[in-house]
């Protein structure tokens, strides 16, 4: 018998049922490297919600560098002219490169947490079984890179990155293609962060109408004769990118090593600019 992987997202559910940014502003801020690149600059904040409760990633203004004064030792005056820095390092955590399509995902448990209805129970351990930005992990990994690299030197101690090192949690579904996608962004080279069929997305949130799921985003629309889904009726996500009906959310990515400012390879296709 020909097993599709639909057939075995949908044999899971039902056995279920038995049972994720630019460039930064500009502007200079203290310290000698990584000028207007970090959090002295810019965070990052929640922005407004909108109709239906979603909210934006909005900018906000820095935040200082602050003393830690609740560590036993007291800070003297003129430290900044007598330290000598040692060492500057990145660090990346919870990156959690994700296969979207794989069929050991476990999204169809994540609308038990939903309360669909006032009094639904919660049992808050499924609620982050299905994120709608998966499909991005791996692109978002890549443009941290990126920005490491840009920054290139610690902001307050001047000297240049030794390393990156990443400190857990780097593929979330503990699959060997996660793990070789997280460590090619790292090493430089070329990311297709795809698995299955090539030429077709196979996750929950394609535009089949056979097996469309309210409880999923989807960012083609919605298809003939079928209600919105609830990311957008419920919470006001809206369709767009990204569009697991184009190739655009499978792009092959093209990384830089971390920590380098230089191109991981002197080929063509590994030199150009990450996307």
């Amino acid at each position: 018998m020909k097993l599709t992987r639909r057939d075995l997202f949908r044999a899971a559910g039902a056995v279920g049922g038995a049972a994720a940014l630019g460039g930064l502003a500009a502007e200079a801020v203290a310290g000698v490297a990584g000028r207007g690149r970090t959090t002295l600059t810019v965070t990052l904040h929640k922005g407004p919600p909108g109709e239906g409760g979603y909210r934006p990633v909005v900018r906000a203004d820095g935040e200082p560098h602050v003393v830690r004064t609740d560590l036993g030792a007291r800070a003297l005056r003129g430290r900044g002219a007598r330290r000598k820095p040692l060492l500057a390092f990145a660090q990346l955590s919870d990156v959690h490169i994700v296969d979207a399509q794989s069929p050991m995902r476990v999204e169809y448990v994540d609308r038990y947490d939903d309360k669909d209805q006032p009094g639904d129970p919660s049992t808050g351990l499924f609620g982050a079984a299905y994120r709608p930005h998966e499909v991005l992990t791996a692109h978002i990994a890549e443009a941290m890179v990126r920005e490491i690299n840009r920054i290139g030197a610690g902001p307050v101690t001047g000297k240049p990155l030794a390393f990156a090192i990443q400190t857990g949690d780097n593929s979330d579904n503990s699959q060997y293609n996660e793990l070789r996608w997280n460590i090619d962004t790292l090493d430089g080279g070329e990311v297709r962060a795809d698995s299955g069929d090539l030429t077709r997305y196979e996750g929950v949130m394609d535009g089949d109408p056979t097996y469309y799921d309210t409880h999923y985003w989807h960012p083609d629309g919605t298809p003939a004769g079928k209600a919105d889904d609830q990311p957008r009726s419920k919470y006001g996500f809206q369709p767009g990118w990204p569009s697991p009906g184009t190739p655009r959310w499978a792009t092959t990515i093209r990384c830089r090593r971390a920590t380098s400012r230089r191109p991981c390879s002197s080929t063509p296709s590994r030199s150009a600019p990450s996307r």
